[in-house]
């Protein structure tokens, strides 16, 4: 009886300290933190895991995939209105150089015909 009480502690200290982890986050890593804070108390997710519908590329692996820079992406998305979801998706993601978590766009790989059809000139 002990035991089990002890066990019982530690997965709540477990799910507070996930708790409290999520509260300095937000958007994707809160929602992954909070789901384990559940699954700590109950065994099972009760909030969802946040989904994940196909294999994202950041702007810079875009750009190697068509010779350009990440920057130029950038701009031709924005241009384009492409930055949508049938393109890709709003992540957080870790601000290069500095401690700060920022919003940053993933790409899935459809974007590529579409952005190589641009710079052939046609349009998309």
């Amino acid at each position: 009886m002990m035991a089990e009480t002890r066990m019982q502690n530690v997965r709540i200290r477990k799910a507070q300290i996930l708790e409290r982890l999520a509260e300095e986050y937000q958007g994707t890593y809160r929602q992954v933190l909070q789901a384990h804070a559940t699954k700590e108390l109950t065994g099972e997710f009760l909030l969802p895991l946040p989904e994940i519908k196909e294999r994202t590329y950041s702007a810079t692996e875009i750009g190697k995939m068509l010779g350009i820079s990440s920057n130029k992406v950038g701009i031709l998305t924005n241009r384009h209105n492409l930055k949508t979801d049938e393109y890709g998706a709003w992540y957080n993601d870790k601000a290069k150089g500095i401690a700060k978590e920022v919003p940053t766009f993933r790409y899935y790989e459809k974007v590529v015909p579409v952005l190589r059809s641009i710079l052939n000139g046609e349009t998309a």
